[in-house]
């Protein structure tokens, strides 16, 4: 941030861009210690601030994945990222659902990392979507199963299209240019024009 601004301001104005970011910003210490919770980490969870702040972040995490968190904590004090990595996690009312996160270093002044910053993102929906795709997409596999080989069988049925063969099926439908045309029965129409 630049326009003359100083370092005071820069960090209040991103602190106020944290407090009102539609995702879940949550900061940290190596330990787990929750140091900062936005208004998106209390409608994502369903705990105010004053419940977490302090507290370990595995309070988020299910039962079958505490010790996910202590690796995600040990891989970030190496100072590596995690770019949109889908887990688990528990909202107060005991809900499972699933997250993307990504998660970052926080550096000091120094240059070393005493802590982390996550957002997540609620994408339950997406997920449930996906797997009814994925769902849809096997039950159309299965009914076009022998499609393909009937394809792909010696004769094609379809008019004007070879098979393997070599032979087409005779045209049907509407008369090309030039050809001639049958008008109702009982009528006179002969395609000659008279």
């Amino acid at each position: 941030m630049s326009h003359g601004n100083s370092l005071g301001d820069e960090r209040s104005w991103l602190a106020a861009i944290a407090a009102q970011a539609d995702g879940a910003i949550v900061g940290k210490t190596l330990d787990g210690t929750i140091t900062c919770w936005n208004a998106g980490a209390e409608r994502l969870s369903g705990y105010r601030a004053e419940e977490m702040l302090g507290r370990h972040i595995g309070v988020l995490a299910p039962p079958d994945r505490k010790d996910e968190v202590e690796l995600i904590l040990a891989r970030v004090a190496l100072g590596e990222r995690l770019e949109r990595y889908e887990t688990i996690r528990r909202t107060k009312d005991g809900l499972r659902i699933t997250v993307w996160i990504a998660v970052a270093p926080l550096y000091d002044d120094s240059g070393t990392i005493p802590g982390a910053s996550s957002i997540a993102r609620d994408v339950t929906a997406i997920g449930g979507r996906v797997a009814h795709l994925e769902a849809r997409v096997a039950e159309l596999r299965a009914a076009f199963a022998g499609t393909a080989s009937e394809i792909d069988g010696g004769h094609d049925d379809r008019p004007g299209v070879a098979g393997r063969d070599g032979a087409a099926a005779p045209r049907r439908g509407r008369p090309g240019p030039g050809r001639p045309r049958a008008g109702p029965p009982g009528s006179h129409y002969c395609g000659c024009g008279s």
